[in-house]
């Protein structure tokens, strides 16, 4: 626990550092256009991440397939396991599999909570990023959420005139504590 705080200590001072040094460098005029249009991407991507949460929880299946290119891949990997246990090869699998769903959890309030956006590879037209999420659902007789995914979003984007698509999404799910 103390290792995970102080990471995200870590994690949180160099972005703190990272705007300072962003702010002056506006100010002083030194950031190239190449810069700007990073930060731009990033910015893109970091809201198509939190369009992600929106659409799967208000069970938007329209917004929520915008998100994927027509050829998108989307794969779940089970806790201490390297396969997935789950495969979809283009967005009418995804369409199939998240209709469904959304049929099995009406009245169900479902809350995909994302956070620690990494970026470990960005160029003009293509990324990789890495998200922590945590996914919790609600039913009318829960008398609170309850934690139903806790893993790692490995993401490939693609920048595309409709801005940036998923190309790859795979989730690596962590193991959830025991609950009697």
């Amino acid at each position: 626990m103390i290792i995970t705080r102080n990471y995200r200590l870590r994690t949180w001072l160099r972005a703190i550092k990272g705007s300072f040094l962003l702010i002056g460098s506006l100010l002083t005029g030194s950031v190239s256009a190449q810069t700007v249009g990073q930060l731009a991407d990033r910015v893109a991507i970091a809201e198509q991440v939190a369009r992600y949460s929106y659409a799967a929880d208000g069970k938007d299946l329209e917004a929520f397939l915008a998100l994927y290119t027509e050829d998108a891949v989307w794969k779940s990997i089970p806790p201490g396991q390297t396969e997935p246990n789950m495969i979809m090869h283009n967005r009418e699998e995804i369409r199939t599999f998240s209709a469904d769903r959304y049929k099995q959890n009406a009245g169900i309030r479902t809350g995909h909570h994302q956070s620690g956006l990494l970026f470990t590879e960005l160029t003009a037209d293509t990324a990789k990023t890495q998200n922590m999420v945590l996914v919790t659902q609600q039913g009318a007789e829960d008398a609170a959420p309850r934690v139903v995914v806790s893993g790692v979003y490995y993401d490939t984007w693609k920048k595309t005139t409709a801005g940036w698509l998923i190309t790859s999404r795979t989730l690596h799910m962590e193991p959830l504590p025991l609950t009697e």
